[in-house]
């Protein structure tokens, strides 16, 4: 399977920020989110480390990664339950054709027994137990399906298979595939989510997985101009983002390329954001670029006429240099920026 998607939270603020006041910057990338800015923060990160997303509410506030329809996804996070659950059960994460949506991973308000359930169901037809979890426990959660009326799925807890089947309806909508994933609407944490695919890569399963955040930290080509300061990539380097400095270029061609802080342990795959607004309308492109030992890969996004901050994405499970999973040397090496088209 590809890998499609990643988030760590790690660029979304401070410990204790608000960040749907990025909401608008944000929602090229996850289609949708923070529908309800006085409730979501950031906090502690899943086993301690860095920052999580605790949406807070369970009507509105979620997130989403989009996919091209496809019948075959995993989906894994890091998930952390508030002490108390909506009585009807809230939605932790869910594969969904457009506004359909095809399977539903829940947890059900604990019922005198101290500890909530977790569930997998299609509509309002149970399909499986993955057993209970404790109130305020992190734990990493993996749903791998395929959406057929003779599919099959798998679901890990902590990196354990705890339910399975197959020839098993899974398909709650006129298509046999999902167009994206939705994480919550819930009042729990979130950290260190991921996407896969069904075209050709990875494993069927990541978790328990950790994204780390790596900031640019020097200029490789700088072919922008600067809104201030010597360096491109000292403008570009802030967390959370912001509009206040910035590099800018309407003219064809012109590449902004970095290099980024090296990165430790096995890597399964990197993802490149760059958050990008147009001054004025004028259907303007850029050229999202790696740069692996001279071979490039890259995505041309059209920004059409919007002049919202959005981000856009490069996701890369392989290296373009060899064509295989990342070394850390290879990862250390590479370069990522953007182009203009």
């Amino acid at each position: 399977m590809a890998l499609r998607w990643v988030e760590g939270f790690e660029t979304f603020g401070n410990l204790n920020d608000t960040p749907s006041v990025w909401g608008d910057y944000f929602y090229g990338k996850y289609i949708a989110g923070f529908c309800d800015g006085n409730s979501s923060k950031l906090v502690e990160g899943y086993r301690g480390i860095g920052l999580a997303l605790l949406l807070d509410d369970f009507n509105y506030n979620y997130f989403s990664a989009g996919v091209e329809n496809s019948q075959v996804l995993t989906a894994g996070c890091a998930y952390k339950t508030g002490i108390d659950v909506y009585y009807y059960g809230e939605v932790i994460l869910s594969f969904k054709d457009y506004i359909n949506t095809q399977i539903d991973l829940i947890i059900l308000r604990d019922m005198g027994s101290g500890t909530h359930e977790l569930l997998l169901r299609r509509g309002s037809t149970t399909l499986d137990t993955l057993g209970f979890i404790n109130p305020d426990e992190w734990v990493y959660l993996e749903v791998q399906v395929t959406i057929s009326n003779t599919g099959s799925y798998e679901c890990r807890k902590n990196g354990a298979v705890v339910c399975s089947g197959s020839n098993v309806d899974t398909q709650d909508s006129a298509n046999a595939y999902a167009t994206q994933v939705n994480f919550g609407p819930n009042k729990g944490s979130y950290d260190d989510a991921y996407v896969l695919d069904d075209d050709p890569g990875l494993d069927d399963f990541l978790g328990p997985i950790k994204v780390r955040r790596a900031l640019p930290t020097a200029d490789v080509s700088a072919q922008w101009t600067r809104s201030t300061g010597v360096n491109n990539y000292a403008n570009v380097d802030e967390v959370p983002p912001s509009l206040t400095d910035y590099n800018y270029s309407k003219t064809s061609a012109h590449l902004d390329l970095f290099d980024f802080q090296d990165s430790a342990g096995d890597i399964l795959g990197a993802q490149l954001n760059v958050g990008a607004k147009l001054s004025e309308p004028g259907g303007k492109g850029l050229t999202l670029v790696c740069d692996s030992n001279a071979t490039q890969q890259t995505d041309d996004i059209q920004l059409g006429d919007s002049e919202l901050p959005l981000v856009h994405t490069l996701t890369l499970d392989t290296d373009p240099d060899t064509l295989a999973l990342w070394t850390q040397a290879g990862f250390n090496a590479a370069q990522w920026g953007v182009k203009v088209v």
